[in-house]
């Protein structure tokens, strides 16, 4: 075997990039094995039926919680729970600086179905708010338990 300068460089490259590929598998191999031990933890939904979030929010002044329907302005004047106001979910993802973060004063959420409110409150989670509580079951659930609700009316057609 000839080693002149040429060569001794060739195989110094290729012993250099073997060490590389060496460093890089067993990064890639620890990094994978720390990934699949960390133990991943759900976040905690609070959740309140609609008749229990009733009888609290009627047992309180107003300035003392804030309850947001966050649907569709349209859906919310057709129907929606009494003492909500309507924050749509896209204005709420804009006013969330505004929320108060670390006080007692509760936030509630509520939509159709509960999916809505539970990407809101989601969203408020993200941000740091731990006051939110999530009405279970939204709206339809709120109407089957026969809690109050405000309805558009409905004019007969003449």
């Amino acid at each position: 075997m000839n080693l002149n300068h040429k060569n001794v460089k060739l195989y110094a490259t290729h012993i250099l990039i073997c060490i590389v590929f060496l460093f890089v598998g067993a990064f890639t191999v620890l990094t994978f094995e720390s990934i699949r031990y960390t133990k991943y933890v759900e976040p905690k939904i609070l959740e309140i039926e609609p008749k229990k979030a009733y009888e609290i929010m009627s047992s309180q002044k107003p300035n003392e919680y804030l309850f947001f329907d966050v649907r569709s302005p349209e859906e919310y004047s057709n129907l929606h729970a009494v003492l909500a106001e309507n924050v749509p979910i896209a204005k709420l993802f804009d006013m969330w600086r505004t929320l108060p973060r670390d006080s007692d004063k509760k936030i509630y959420l509520i939509c159709t179905g509960g999916r809505l409110a539970g990407v809101a409150y989601g969203f408020l989670q993200l941000h740091g708010f731990r006051n939110i509580v999530h009405i279970r079951g939204g709206l339809q659930n709120w109407v089957d338990q026969g809690v109050p609700t405000v309805m558009k009316p409905v004019f007969p057609s003449k």
